[in-house]
């Protein structure tokens, strides 16, 4: 025996979902924090999402996770966005990121380095792989790549220091 009205409810209930996911994707990317890491945890849970935007989510917990010096989940949340799309340099530049920040400078230097493959106009990764260069004592090396980002975009030291603190 059928019930009256389960198709009208399954349907109204599965295009209820997708306002819910997508915002749970929006929210990830634009709160920051537990509530930002929440929303990360919804849209990935939801299924919803495949490829680059799973991607994206993953990497945005990662910098979530980073910020909050939780550098263990950091890194295998950029580690699981770049299994997913190895085309994502913001990616490999969380990860480095979280690298540098717990003095670990060789996988950081690759890291900085592969988005700089990706893309050769990354004035983030090249001003980050020249911070950790100078931390290993490559100061002529570490001094190239950042008078290359600050040829790209003048203000990248600022920005920097709001993105890593250093």
């Amino acid at each position: 025996m059928r019930l009256p009205g389960c198709g009208l409810i399954a349907g109204a209930l599965l295009v209820l979902a997708a306002p819910v996911a997508a915002d749970d994707f929006d929210t990830c990317y634009e709160a920051t924090g537990d509530v930002a890491i929440a929303a990360c945890d919804r849209a990935i849970a939801s299924g919803h999402y495949s490829g680059t935007k799973l991607s994206q989510l993953y990497n945005n917990r990662g910098a979530e996770y980073r910020k909050k010096a939780e550098y263990g989940r950091a890194v295998a949340d950029s580690s699981e966005a770049i299994r997913l799309d190895p085309g994502n340099a913001p990616a490999y530049v969380q990860r480095g990121t979280t690298y540098y920040k717990t003095g670990q400078y060789d996988p950081a230097i690759a890291d900085f380095g592969q988005a700089i493959r990706q893309d050769p106009q990354y004035a983030f990764a090249l001003y980050l792989r020249g911070l950790a260069k100078r931390k290993q004592g490559d100061a002529a090396g570490g001094d190239a790549d950042i008078a290359a980002a600050k040829a790209i975009h003048a203000d990248i030291a600022a920005v920097i220091r709001r993105f890593v603190g250093d």
